[in-house]
Parts: structure tokens; C-alpha cells; sequence
């Protein structure tokens, strides 16, 4: 193991959101919601209830965007932002 890759579990396992996430829970929840091809478009997923949460939390850290409840299909919420180019204004 490299130093990098140490630097990198150590920036993982930081507390980065107010409501206690770590660096890695929300990369791992940004991942369910982001566009695959460029994460800075805007949101469109469907996500377990359960993971509505640090999903928002992740949106907000990774794009300033919050998620906002489209539509509720049984335990699955559809969700979208603006993402990171419209939240910036580019």
C-alpha cells in the first residue's frame, strides 16, 4: 500500500457532513444518484426510502444541490436536482 492510497482511507473515514456522514458514505450514496456519464448533470434516480437521507446529504456535499421527492413507488423514492453545473450557474 502507498502512501496515497492511506491519505485516501484516511480522507474516507472523515466526518464530513453535519448530520454525522463520513467521506465514504456519501461517495457510496452519491454513486446510487449521479449521472453515470457526468456526475455534474442534474439528478434523476430512484432510491430506497432508507436512503433518502445521506443520499440528500451526499447531493448537497458533491453538487450544492438538494434532492427533492418526485414521486413515492412503494419503498422507492424518485428523486431529483439540478446538479453541480445548473447549482453553479455554468
Amino acid at each position: 500500500m502507498n502512501l496515497v492510497d492511506l491519505v485516501d482511507m484516511d480522507l474516507d473515514k472523515e466526518i464530513v457532513s453535519d448530520l454525522g456522514y463520513t467521506r465514504k458514505e456519501l461517495d457510496d450514496a452519491f454513486k446510487l444518484i449521479a449521472d453515470s456519464d457526468n456526475w455534474k448533470m442534474p439528478i434523476k434516480a430512484l432510491v430506497d426510502q432508507d436512503d433518502l437521507e445521506v443520499c440528500n446529504e451526499a447531493s448537497i456535499f458533491f453538487t450544492g444541490s438538494v434532492l427533492e421527492v418526485d414521486y413515492i413507488q412503494g419503498t422507492r423514492v424518485g428523486v431529483s436536482a439540478p446538479g453541480y453545473y445548473n447549482t453553479i450557474g455554468a
